[in-house]
């Protein structure tokens, strides 16, 4: 499929302007923060090939945070409905927590768990940095996991967050 690969290729260097990240260059690294910008670049794809309507598309932004330093954000959709705020995390394993745990736990089935710190959470300070410059815009919180070989088993009663595989983004 030839213009299958001409538009992905087109489209890594759209991803590659916007955030000055070769994505091949990260797929032969493959340290934790390729990986990470993997993630992001295949959220960012399926984004733009799929959303319908006017957006625009911040990558790996620096913002001020309520605390007076900064945070950075991964991606923000901004959309004639509102600006979309995205974590994204490309794990592997099954993923259990619920919006309300601090941490979250990463089982694998052949070697040992691990825990990381709530994406929600994490998102959750993302947006009231954001609300603090633009108090009056509507904004989603959107948790993405990106990579296909993770279970997402996330307890979630709010119906203002999207917790996702990358495979339900666009459809939810």
């Amino acid at each position: 499929n030839h213009i299958q690969g001409d538009i992905v290729m087109n489209i890594e260097n759209i991803y590659q302007k916007l955030t000055q990240v070769n994505i091949e260059e990260q797929r032969r690294i493959w340290d934790e923060r390729g990986k990470g910008y993997y993630g992001e670049f295949c959220v960012f794809k399926e984004l733009f090939l799929k959303i319908q309507g006017n957006c625009k598309f911040l990558m790996n932004l620096h913002i001020p945070s309520i605390d007076k330093t900064t945070t950075e954000l991964d991606l923000i959709m901004i959309h004639e409905t509102g600006i979309f705020v995205f974590e994204i995390k490309h794990y592997k394993g099954t993923i259990y927590g619920s919006t309300d745990d601090s941490i979250w736990t990463q089982f694998f089935r052949t070697t040992k768990n691990s825990t990381f710190d709530s994406p929600v959470h994490q998102n959750g300070y993302h947006i009231r940095a954001l609300k603090n410059m633009f108090p009056s815009c509507p904004m989603h919180s959107v948790i993405v996991f990106s990579n296909e070989e993770c279970d997402i088993r996330v307890t979630n009663d709010n119906p203002f967050l999207l917790i996702c595989s990358l495979s339900d983004l666009v459809s939810k």
